[in-house]
């Protein structure tokens, strides 16, 4: 039976810290989550398998954690195990994949960066010749004009000029890209955090810039070449590497990494720089060094907090295997637990739009349920937006345990289908906005906003939302509605652009989550592979 669609909520309301059903069950290592427009997830890492299914170092999940079987492009195994260490996704829906493997499908591609469509086909006429001395891809960083600023590991004897390098859309080489690192042993660029105004903050493990002596952290112009007014702070510390550059919003930089001093001050593996690149020393955080790796992702929510993935580090002298989250100011937040497993390391934690927390890494279990190496969390708070527009002033406000988003453009359209730019959002108080809009009164408007995380935070996607939004309704008579294969599914009408949020229920008082899916064509599906768990099952409809 269906319960009928419900008027908008702004935003979930609190849950208790737990992990929700959501179990892929991959076999090794993940290093990558993104959510997809469609509601997909796409997944990245070592692994051979999820959830028993053949998938090697790449896979699509549907929100319930199944892997969309239909989807079976992999890399290939051309120089040993192979792995996607970052996922860019292009507002086409084409999808930029970087990492360690020789092949891609069995195809000798001979590269450590490929593209596939969005139906994922491989891009053949997108050219990624230029790995020669790259032992893998850490960063892909997308750029507004459509370029591709790369990341690499490379080897010992590696030509300055293969560390960063820059793509044009189709692939080919931007030759007008200049920039030149080098390192007294193999090394690397790590992460690459874009600024609005082109230019790009750099993290790895290098000695030197354009033949001056600069260790792991830098500025770059948008040409490449250095950015001399940038007075990087010196970091030092065994191992030292700058591993997580996260630009905020508000221009300060989140560093994270092994290190444990800062121009002679102890800070350790985490930081944060003012927009000159001095140390803010407003901000608090403090952890160990007992850690083997350091803090390996950085993830902002819309209220400020911070995500922080690492492995087994003390902050505020408070043991935390694998995931913390700390106040704005760096403090440690006590309304987050810091026992979520035994042992482990959190490569990934990336907020999906609905405020849920995809956690992808090294463990066995996540707040007391068995998971392994992938699994999700429902978060504290719930995540709330709202996007309005009076004919000539738009405005975005994202908040709570929303992803915080570094960019957001802006588009009108009169059917919701042909979309034109009308331009970029400008950061206000809680969110974004853009005045002086031209366009029709009843003229619809898509925001976009853009998210950086993953691994080293080397990988990238978008979150967007419409206005103004049709209320979802179940379709009853189109033919899709009713069981098949043993599962409860039918068709959801809506707004193109919209996120709407299904709940089901087993007495129609008890309320729970069961999917949150991104209307990316109308009308929506919903399919619920857990219809048949009890005798009578209740859903309902919520737009985001």
């Amino acid at each position: 039976m269906l319960a009928g669609a419900l008027a908008a909520l702004p935003g979930l309301s609190a849950y208790p810290q737990t992990a929700d059903s959501f179990n892929p069950a991959p076999n090794n290592l993940v290093y990558a989550t993104v959510p997809m427009p469609d509601g997909s997830i796409l997944v990245g890492g070592q692994f051979g398998a999820i959830g028993g299914q053949t998938h090697r170092g790449l896979a699509r999940l549907f929100q319930d954690g199944t892997a969309d079987s239909s989807f079976t492009n992999a890399p290939s195994t051309g120089d040993g195990t192979p792995y996607i260490n970052c996922i860019a996704v292009q507002t086409n829906g084409q999808v930029v994949l970087g990492g360690t493997f020789g092949g891609f499908n069995t195809s000798d591609w001979g590269c450590r960066i490929v593209r596939l469509n969005p139906d994922g086909t491989m891009d053949t006429g997108f050219d990624h010749g230029y790995t020669n001395w790259c032992v893998g891809v850490d960063s892909l960083t997308l750029q507004p004009d459509g370029k591709i600023v790369v990341g690499c590991t490379v080897a010992s004897a590696a030509p300055s000029n293969s560390f960063l390098y820059r793509l044009n859309g189709d692939g080919t080489l931007d030759t007008s890209f200049t920039a030149l690192f080098t390192a007294p042993v193999s090394g690397g660029i790590s992460s690459v955090g874009l600024q609005p105004d082109g230019k790009l903050v750099v993290g790895g493990t290098f000695s030197t810039v354009d033949s001056q002596a600069i260790t792991n952290l830098v500025r770059l112009n948008s040409d490449g070449s250095l950015d001399t007014s940038f007075q990087a702070s010196a970091f030092t510390g065994f191992g030292l590497a700058i591993d997580d550059v996260l630009v905020q919003p508000d221009g300060k930089i989140l560093v994270g990494g092994m290190f444990n001093q800062i121009n002679g001050q102890a800070h350790t593996n985490i930081a944060r720089l003012s927009a000159d690149g001095s140390l803010d020393t407003t901000f608090n955080a403090q952890t160990d060094s007992s850690g083997c790796w350091g803090v390996q992702t950085l993830t902002l929510q819309a209220d400020g907090r911070i995500l922080v993935g690492h492995d087994a580090l003390f902050f505020d002298g408070v043991r935390s295997p694998m995931l913390t989250r700390l106040n704005s100011d760096g403090t440690l937040d006590p309304t987050f637990s810091t026992d979520l497993c035994a042992n482990g390391m959190a490569y990934s934690a990336t907020l999906q739009p609905d405020g849920k927390i995809l956690v992808g890494g090294t463990m066995g279990e996540l707040a007391g349920q068995l998971r392994n190496s992938l699994g999700r969390l429902i978060n504290t708070e719930s995540a709330t937006q709202s996007l309005t527009c009076d004919g000539t002033n738009i405005i975005w406000l994202r908040g709570g345990a929303s992803p915080e988003v570094w960019r957001t453009t802006f588009e009108t359209s009169m059917v919701g289908t042909n979309w034109t730019y009308a331009g970029d959002g400008v950061r206000i108080s809680g969110g974004w906005a853009l005045s002086n809009v031209v366009a029709s009164a009843d003229a619809m408007v898509r925001a976009r906003g853009f998210v950086n995380g993953g691994r080293l935070d080397g990988s990238s996607w978008f979150v967007e939302t419409l206005y103004p939004k049709a209320v979802p309704q179940f379709i009853t008579n189109d033919g899709n509605f009713g069981c098949r294969t043993n599962q409860f599914g039918c068709s959801i009408s809506g707004s193109a652009g919209s996120t709407v949020e299904i709940d089901d229920s087993t007495n129609l008082v008890d309320w729970n989550p069961l999917a949150t899916n991104f209307i990316y064509n109308c009308p929506g599906y919903l399919s619920d592979p857990s219809s048949t768990n009890a005798p009578l099952r209740f859903y309902r409809l919520r737009l985001q």
